[in-house]
């Protein structure tokens, strides 16, 4: 890392792409996911051959990702509030909590509470398929 240029550039990437970009993409791409994930396990679970296993348990470990993933980032920020202000930590982790008010522990809780709606409205959804109202209800409540 002799030339000046690239410790430039491999800086910005340390900082931003390989931190920022995944919590973003776990965020955003967390009802697709587990849409996908719960309803593909539905319709087309099973062990019955070497493919149908392979791809349920992808499924099985992706779901569990998803679940674990809103606990993670809450129990995370809980534990590194006190590094929340420093510049080096906010380039690195500021997706998880972006601009919120940081004094209390309640605002680190909001991706948390985020994903956790997000899946509870895709298991709600292929819980109540066959009651509309509850369903309906269910949706305004979440």
């Amino acid at each position: 890392m002799r030339i000046k240029c690239c410790n430039v550039v491999r800086r910005i990437l340390k900082q931003k792409l390989f931190y920022n970009v995944w919590i973003r993409y776990m965020i955003e791409s967390n009802l697709k996911m587990t849409h996908n994930c719960v309803f593909y396990l539905y319709i087309s679970g099973s062990f019955e051959t070497g493919t149908d296993t392979f791809a349920t348990s992808l499924r099985i470990v992706i779901l569990c990702i998803l679940v674990i993933w809103p606990f993670f980032a809450t129990i995370f920020l809980c534990c590194k509030s006190k590094h929340l202000k420093e510049k080096s930590f906010k380039q690195k982790f500021i997706a998880m909590y972006l601009g919120n008010k940081t004094d209390e522990q309640l605002p680190l809780t909001y991706t948390s509470v985020f994903c956790l709606r997000r899946m509870l409205l895709v298991c709600s959804l292929l819980a109540l398929q066959s009651r509309q109202y509850a369903l309906v209800l269910t949706f305004n409540a979440i």
